[in-house]
């Protein structure tokens, strides 16, 4: 009796673990300086003016050319942190936005009536799929926005007053990435879902949906920020040249991680499809649609598809037993507590605390495409009327080591 104080719930500790894997993980990922060093760079040029920035003034051929910074409030989110913290604190920052984007998955998960082991098991299949969409860069923000919609959507009908926030999301999350769109998309089908159900709460998701897309105009820039993101979304230049905007192949890890969940899933809808309605189908397929059309758009299938996947996983039997029976979850017990506590200290252990690390370069073996051998030639030799001829790769990088010296390309 005096031990069980200190004894926890399996169910507690499968929470704790769709928090603490995906974040602990995401530590022994590597920083692909292409997607971060510029943000660092035009957030530090923000904070130290005090104002937008909205023209090129890192390359030689667009200096001075109009730029629409739609993620500006990101970048200079990662340019504060990094100047109070360095590279150790980005580190930080992005295990606590995948831990925080998990854990929301987890509470969706459950609130579409799911246990707490099929909760768990469901957030954790989404960070696999997802997980090569997770690098260090603003789209982080919007993913987290994302995870968050999706939950309150699936909790607003045990608690309506929930829905208040989505509109306040959907301000940080125009102002950090451009991917508002996937939130408005899962705003119009709860609105439907509520209509179908003919429930009270349908007038209030569709003021909070107007109002929602409305609090997206709270940018910098109003509705020039939509129009960038069509224009973008559908540059063909874009699409023949990035690989992500490109459709994901089974000649890839994300490709292949994206295949096998929709297999997976069409599978269970098989098996078990009544108990979802056509729209939940339909909110699928077009997840399903998105995916394939771009891979860094897999992402919103992993996420977007969870509640509904929680629902398919739920009453499914396998010999016999009821994979989402709650008794699963009860069992307290102090070992329970003491592998929560070990899972604790491992996240904590792989924090590279231990490895030497330099102010502009982090840690050792941490920050990729930062070809130092390089850098420290340029920084030796380098004029500020000098321009710099470099592989795209690389651009952001000079932009952040030599900032007085432009650079031909970057991201």
């Amino acid at each position: 009796p005096r031990a069980s104080r200190w004894a926890i719930a399996r169910g507690s500790l499968l929470a704790l673990m769709a928090v603490l894997l995906p974040a602990a993980a995401s530590m022994l990922a590597v920083v692909l300086a292409t997607d971060i060093a510029y943000h660092l760079r035009s957030g530090a040029s923000m904070i130290e003016a005090g104002a937008l920035l909205d023209e090129d003034r890192f390359t030689f051929t667009a200096l001075g050319e109009p730029w629409l910074n739609q993620q500006w409030a990101a970048s200079i989110i990662f340019a504060a942190v990094h100047e109070a913290t360095g590279w150790l604190g980005l580190l930080l920052l992005r295990a606590g936005l995948i831990g925080a984007t998990f854990g929301l998955v987890y509470l969706a998960a459950r609130g579409a009536d799911a246990s707490r082991m099929v909760a768990a098991l469901v957030a954790l299949g989404a960070f696999v799929v997802a997980a090569t969409n997770l690098a260090l860069r603003a789209q982080l923000f919007g993913v987290l926005c994302f995870a968050a919609v999706m939950a309150i959507l699936v909790w607003r009908r045990r608690h309506p007053w929930l829905l208040v926030l989505v509109p306040l999301v959907m301000v940080a999350w125009a102002n950090t990435h451009g991917s508002v769109f996937v939130g408005w998309a899962a705003l119009g089908v709860a609105f439907l879902e509520d209509v179908l159900a003919r429930r009270r709460l349908a007038a209030a998701t569709l003021t909070v949906g107007i109002l929602s897309v409305l609090a997206t105009l709270l940018t910098p820039w109003g509705i020039e920020m939509w129009i960038y993101v069509v224009e973008l979304s559908s540059n063909p230049v874009i699409a023949a040249l990035v690989s992500e905007w490109q459709a994901p192949t089974l000649e890839s890890a994300t490709g292949l991680f994206f295949f096998a969940s929709v297999a997976l899933v069409v599978g269970l809808l098989l098996y078990r499809g009544r108990v979802i309605s056509w729209l939940q189908v339909l909110w699928l397929a077009g997840l399903v649609l998105l995916g394939l059309m771009a891979a860094r758009s897999v992402i919103w299938w992993a996420i977007g598809a969870a509640p509904v996947v929680a629902v398919l996983l739920a009453g499914l039997e396998v010999r016999g037993r009821r994979v989402g029976d709650p008794a699963f979850d009860e069992p307290r017990g102090v070992g329970y507590t003491a592998i929560a506590g070990l899972l604790l200290v491992l996240t904590l252990a792989v924090v590279p605390f231990y490895r030497p690390s330099d102010p502009l370069y982090g840690p050792d073996g941490v920050v990729q495409q930062a070809p130092r051998g390089v850098t420290e030639a340029l920084l030796a030799s380098t004029a500020p009327d000098d321009r710099l001829y470099a592989e795209q790769r690389w651009g952001s990088w000079f932009e952040l080591a030599l900032p007085d010296v432009p650079v031909m390309v970057d991201t």
